[in-house]
């Protein structure tokens, strides 16, 4: 090592100090700046994750314009100004600053108090073009196994979303905001597969959700496809059968796990009449399978799988 030049001998140690932390905070910086920079697509899957919250959970903080829950409206504010952050963090391309402008626009709606129907349309237009402009991941590789997404629901979910889902866990006590409850149905039906998967993954900011990342893929699509069906009880599971093995109809709304996975009730409730969607919907979130039977594409998919395991085992 080089012996110190009169000038460093001359630097006092809290100087020493000052320089070393400025050169730890351009270092972290330039980490921090890189990491996003190999990966701009984590932002925008987060950004795509809080719009779907806000699409979904609005109503609960502002209905008629007034606010309802001072809490949830405050989240609301922080959750559409982060998604505007997240989008200017990602690097510049063709229509970026259109969607700067939706998301500034989304702000603003929130602001003013829109009503929910505005926000939903506002957010889910947004949350869409995020999903094709940055291809994030839609839809499961394989058809999800209901019963590992039980068992690992009963290992990993319990303690605070509560034995059945009903968001009661010993853990949910005190929690601000608490666990969601996935036995709500008028949540449950603005909320699709796809949208619990981001949540699984990513967890959500301000919340105590955390991140289940370290499960596999297949793992959390699992985990998303099982507490996306607790809304639902046996009896709509049953009459969706029905309507699935006897209605064309039903069976060209869902040609293939990618159109299952982004679903919701309510989308569904559009083309096909609320009753006939809860229906379905209560049948194929517990049986997906039944989907990639009734697809070319994913009926290969299936015999893959099926010989993959085959091997395995």
């Amino acid at each position: 090592m080089p012996a110190p030049s009169k000038r460093e001998k001359s630097m006092s140690p809290i100087a020493w100090r000052c320089v070393l932390s400025a050169l730890l905070a351009v270092v972290g910086l330039a980490s921090a700046c890189s990491a996003r920079a190999a990966d701009p697509a984590a932002e925008a899957r987060q950004a795509w994750q809080l719009l779907d919250y806000i699409a979904v959970d609005y109503p609960a903080a502002i209905q008629s314009g007034e606010v309802v829950d001072a809490g949830e409206y405050a989240e609301m504010q922080e959750f559409t100004a982060s998604v505007r952050a997240k989008l200017a963090a990602l690097p510049p391309g063709a229509g970026h600053a259109a969607r700067l402008a939706k998301a500034k626009q989304l702000e603003g709606l929130v602001a003013e108090r829109a009503d929910a129907e505005q926000i939903a349309r506002s957010a889910g237009a947004l949350a869409s073009e995020l999903l094709t402009v940055y291809k994030i991941e839609a839809a499961p590789a394989a058809v999800p196994d209901l019963a590992r997404g039980a068992a690992l629901y009963a290992q990993q979910c319990t303690a605070c979303h509560g034995a059945s889902g009903r968001g009661d866990g010993p853990a949910a006590a005190g929690m601000d905001p608490p666990p969601i409850a996935f036995t709500d149905a008028d949540r449950a039906k603005h909320r699709s597969p796809l949208s619990l998967y981001q949540v699984i993954s990513q967890g959500l900011p301000g919340t105590a959700m955390m991140s289940y990342a370290h499960l596999s893929n297949d793992d959390r699509w699992a985990l998303a496809y099982y507490t996306g069906g607790l809304a639902y009880d046996a009896a709509a599971r049953e009459q969706g059968e029905a309507l699935w093995a006897d209605d064309g109809q039903v069976r060209r709304v869902f040609p293939d796990l990618a159109a299952l996975s982004g679903a919701t009730e309510a989308d569904v409730s559009k083309t096909l009449g609320a009753d006939r969607a809860r229906a379905i919907t209560a049948y194929l979130r517990g049986e997906p399978g039944a989907v990639a039977a009734s697809s070319p594409i994913n009926s290969n998919e299936s015999l893959t799988l099926a010989r993959q395991r085959l091997q395995q085992s």
